[in-house]
């Protein structure tokens, strides 16, 4: 009977065989079970770290703010589908990750995308763009159920546990220093974040590894607030009331020692930080703008350029907050501030000794910039604001803001060699037609143009001086096309500044401006200066035939269409009064008479 057991023995050994060529020859699932949190930064709960499952199981579990997470698991990738509770809503984000190639137990995330109105799951999948690189360990492994509990109670108790149990992992470093940002330990937060800097700047995950200059960013936040010297803390204001930005405010600011914005960790994907409001920051700008125009109408240099200095700085303040959002206010803002700088400096500067005044002046204004570039900030905000983790369908905008902070500096930059332009022509006559006659304002030449890798380009004439940026297109117009952002980010058109020999608008000197609209009107024969607040662009700030004559702008409500025919300028409507409300009934008056 034994050849019996033996050929039992082979049957057996041969079926084992063939069932598990079987089972080695179904795919191969990168199988995860668990729950997904708030954008997956932290962690995925429990899981279970089979390779080979015989079958797709979709598995659904309830995230932070009642939003569902389908987990889809794939031959050699997983989806996570995000979407709202509220079947109503039909949009989704869809993640698509990998196991980690550096980290055993993380996952890497290497696309995504957002559907507006999702039809089927494999609809929604069709549309994911795979990133152009990894971002490493995006869904970090931490079997602590204690993650999960700090992200809906942040405490300073549940963090130290988890350090105290996790003292090496850099993610739950991350997630101690927030706590600590949040009890206002700030000697600890200091003490801690330079402690573990090469720790967490190390790791692969470039949003965790940017925290510690943030965490930097908030300990300088705190000690400005502490000697009251914040310029960014000033421009907030209070919490809950209603802040007026006006010349006062800005003078404050610009006293400052510093402006840091407040900061949350987009590693933490929890948190908020406050902005201005855009209404309210775009309208100061152009009443100090207009009240600068003012006084080159005056003939006082000293108060237009220090109003302006008081717009750039805003400008300043707003490009230094860590959310992209307030980083295009100030790029808005900042545009308004250098066409009035252009105007000033084109026109109101009469003697070589005032250019280089303004050239000194931009100059300085410029190297104690608290902007950011657009590298700087492109961590701060988790993977929506950066570039090398974009796809079409969460990134089509990055392209256009890197552009746009390119047009707002190289405003700054055609203002510094145009006035370099024109302190040559007052003191020899001429304007430069060689870059060593840039000198000695710019002893270099010219700056470099953003948008090519040579420098910013001139055309000297006789009666006129222009330089130019190709612009956007990065195509060579020779200034002879104008470059309008309405067209479209990048469109056709060169970004120039051109220096007339005889200013357009030549504005006369202190005490000496006329009173009687008519002879305003010859002090300016090319009519007077635009009015920013005018509903049609270009239009000129408007003149009372009273004697004395006022100047006047029709404000911040724009109620320019009151005039028709020649009529309904008077009367006048009341000063503009911020306090009213940024957008309010009111004029901007310039009265002749007063000194």
């Amino acid at each position: 009977m034994g050849w019996k057991k033996c050929l039992v023995a082979f049957v057996l050994m041969v079926v084992f065989v063939l069932i598990y060529c079987f089972i080695t020859s179904l795919p191969a699932y990168a199988h995860i079970e668990g729950e997904y949190l708030k954008n997956g930064i932290f962690s995925v709960f429990m899981i279970k770290a089979g390779i080979f499952t015989y079958s797709v199981k979709e598995k659904a579990s309830f995230g932070i703010n009642s939003s569902i997470v389908k987990i889809i698991n794939k031959s050699d990738y997983i989806i996570l589908l995000y979407k709202a509770d509220d079947p109503s809503i039909k949009s989704c984000r869809v993640y698509k990750f990998i196991p980690s190639s550096l980290i055993k137990g993380d996952w890497d995330l290497v696309g995504e995308s957002y559907v507006e109105k999702m039809t089927t799951e494999n609809e929604a999948i069709k549309h994911i763009q795979d990133f152009p690189k990894p971002l490493f360990s995006y869904l970090h492994r931490i079997e602590d159920k204690g993650i999960k509990n700090y992200v809906i109670t942040p405490s300073i108790s549940i963090a130290r546990e988890l350090l105290k149990d996790h003292p090496d992992d850099p993610y739950v470093q991350v997630i101690y220093l927030d706590a600590l940002m949040r009890s206002e330990k700030w000697d600890e937060l200091a003490e801690k974040n330079a402690r573990w800097s090469s720790n967490i700047e190390n790791n692969p995950n470039p949003i965790i590894a940017h925290t510690t200059c943030l965490i930097a960013q908030a300990v300088e936040y705190n000690r400005l607030a502490k000697e009251s010297q914040n310029a960014y803390a000033f421009l907030m204001g209070e919490p809950g009331e209603r802040q007026v930005i006006n010349e006062a405010l800005l003078e404050k600011i610009y006293q400052a020692k510093g402006s840091v914005s407040p900061v949350s960790l987009p590693s933490m994907g929890i948190g908020a930080t406050p902005i201005p409001s855009f209404p309210s920051v775009q309208v100061a700008a152009k009443v100090i703008l207009t009240d600068a125009v003012f006084a080159m109408i005056k003939g006082d240099n000293a108060r237009a350029l220090h109003l302006l200095v008081l717009d750039y700085r805003l400008s300043q303040i707003l490009c230094g907050h860590t959310f992209m959002i307030s980083n295009l206010f100030g790029i808005a803002v900042k545009a308004i501030t250098c066409g009035g700088m252009e105007l000033y400096m084109a026109n109101a500067c009469r003697t070589p000794e005032e250019v280089k005044e303004f050239f000194d002046t931009l100059t300085r204004l410029r190297e104690v910039d608290t902007s950011l570039h657009w590298d700087d900030f492109k961590y701060m905000e988790g993977i929506g604001a950066n570039p090398e983790f974009a796809t079409d369908s969460v990134g089509a905008n990055l392209s256009e803001t890197s552009t746009r902070w390119n047009i707002s500096e190289t405003k700054p930059r055609l203002l510094l060699a145009g006035a370099a332009a024109r302190y040559h022509f007052l003191t020899t006559g001429k304007f430069p037609g060689s870059p060593e006659q840039f000198a000695p304002l710019l002893p270099h030449g010219l700056p470099q143009d953003l948008f090519t890798t040579t420098t910013l380009r001139l055309i000297s004439g006789k009666d006129s001086f222009v330089v130019y940026s190709v612009g956007p297109d990065a195509k060579d117009d020779a200034a002879s096309l104008v470059y309008d952002p309405t067209n479209g980010t990048v469109s056709a058109g060169d970004i120039f500044l051109e220096i007339p020999q005889k200013p357009h608008y030549p504005f006369p000197p202190k005490g000496q401006l006329a009173t009687k609209k008519e002879d305003i009107l010859k002090q300016f024969p090319n009519n007077l200066p635009p009015d920013i607040f005018h509903n049609t662009k270009g239009a000129p700030l408007s003149i009372t035939d009273t004697v004395p004559a006022k100047i006047i702008s029709f404000g911040p409500d724009t109620d320019s269409a009151r005039v028709k025919n020649g009529a309904g300028l008077l009367p006048l409507d009341p000063p503009y009064d911020p306090t009213n409300g940024d957008i309010s009934n009111g004029d901007l008056i310039l009265d002749t008479a007063q000194p």
